[in-house]
């Protein structure tokens, strides 16, 4: 008999087990690896996606601030007169919120630091934030420009001996024989019998002049420091008055300096029957703002030079100015702001007057003389924007330049 051998080993279908298995094995080893590092590429998406969140956030939050740094009426001010900052502001209906503060600069009144924090609350990731530091700078004081050279409320007449090289608006209405170098306008009706270089519209939507009082130059606020006017008792300004201050001493520009630097006069005199009238008399050439609560007369002003500081009207007058005086030549560089009229005294002769800079009345002009010399009104733009004093928004609207000195992001 034959001895038959048998081999022991894996059996062939093991083999096709093993193999299935060892493929299981590698699969599920590259499948781990592969779910590993897209959940390591998911995570990292995550993180740029909340940052980059947290950073549009936080700008949001810059854009808030400078733009109530040039508006003229924020919702709430701090005891400097601006906007300080809001904290815990949602930003497009989500969690997602910033903190911002503004503070002034110590040195310099005109320069802000905004400081932005954003905030990323996420579902999907990690919570993260997004600082932002921007300086900025505005002018120290708001402004307002006079759109017009000559802005009326009462009914006029403008006469040939009237020249207005602007525009020219009145609240009321208008007859014009004028020669107007501009646009004119009315809320009422109008007659002219010059035609203006420009258009000529009336029944138009009025237009309202600032509220702007003596009072708000008698006391007033420039670069964050309260400055105050020169009160000179006096009745009559003469060219004595250009080089001695009111002790007498010989002092020029005595009006002018740290606490005063507009070089504000207030001119105050109350005469018989506590009536309050102030004369200028000739060779007055003074650099500054003269302020009078009553009546002023151009009294033989001959030679007389009024020069405004920059921001600063020439003349505010509560009351009516009155042209007086033969022969009385008076020029006017910056604005003429008067609440009342302008009214002729006596015989003007061959007088003038000539203003370089916007003009308002709260009343009128009046017809003037054949022989008068002529009334000048020249709209002049570096003349036209005024600091804003009154504490109120221009009534044209607008906004206040804000400039953006440095932006870090951290």
């Amino acid at each position: 008999m034959s001895r038959i051998t048998r081999h022991r080993g894996i059996p062939r279908g093991g083999y096709a087990l093993v193999l299935v298995v060892g493929l299981v094995a590698a699969v599920s080893v590259l499948g781990l690896a592969y779910i590993d590092s897209n959940s390591i590429d998911v995570q990292t998406s995550f993180n740029v996606v909340n940052a980059s969140r947290a950073r549009y956030v936080a700008e949001s939050g810059v854009e808030h601030a400078l733009y109530w740094l040039a508006r003229y009426n924020p919702p709430s001010v701090n005891a400097d007169g601006y906007w300080p900052g809001a904290s815990g502001r949602n930003v497009d209906a989500t969690d997602d919120y910033y903190d911002v503060t503004v503070t002034r600069d110590g040195d310099d009144p005109g320069l802000f630091k905004i400081v932005s924090v954003g905030h990323c609350v996420s579902t999907g990731g990690p919570n993260l934030a997004h600082r932002v530091v921007v300086w900025a700078s505005r002018p120290p004081n708001p402004t307002l420009t006079l759109t017009h050279a000559l802005h009326l409320s009462g009914f006029n007449w403008l006469d040939a001996k009237v020249t207005v090289n602007g525009n020219v608006h009145t609240n009321n209405s208008i007859i014009s024989n004028a020669t107007i170098n501009g646009n004119l306008t009315a809320v009422g009706f109008m007659i002219y019998f010059n035609p203006p270089s420009g258009s000529a519209q009336a029944f138009v939507q009025p237009i309202l002049f600032p509220g702007i009082t003596p009072g708000q130059y008698v006391s007033y606020e420039l670069d964050a420091i309260a400055r105050s006017a020169v009160n000179f008792d006096v009745e009559e300004l003469d060219q004595d008055f250009n080089q001695r201050d009111p002790s007498g001493q010989a002092r020029p520009d005595w009006h002018l300096g740290e606490s005063n630097p507009g070089g504000v006069l207030h001119a105050v005199h109350v005469g018989d029957g506590g009536t309050t009238a102030i004369r200028i008399k000739h060779d007055v050439q003074f650099a500054g703002t003269v302020v009078i609560d009553g009546n002023l007369y151009l009294d033989a002003a001959n030679n007389t030079v009024l020069t405004a500081v920059e921001g600063f009207p020439a003349l505010v007058v509560n009351g009516d100015i009155y042209l007086s005086g033969e022969d009385s030549h008076t020029t006017i560089n910056g604005g003429l702001l008067c609440t009342g009229r302008l009214r002729k005294s006596g015989n003007l002769g061959s007088s003038s007057l000539t203003i370089n800079g916007p003009v308002h009345f709260g009343q009128g002009i009046p017809d003037l003389p054949w022989d008068y010399g002529g009334l000048t009104m020249n709209y002049m733009s570096e003349r036209a924007w005024l600091y804003n004093f009154t504490g109120q928004p221009p009534p044209e609207g607008g906004t206040i330049p804000v400039t953006i000195e440095e932006w870090i992001d951290r």
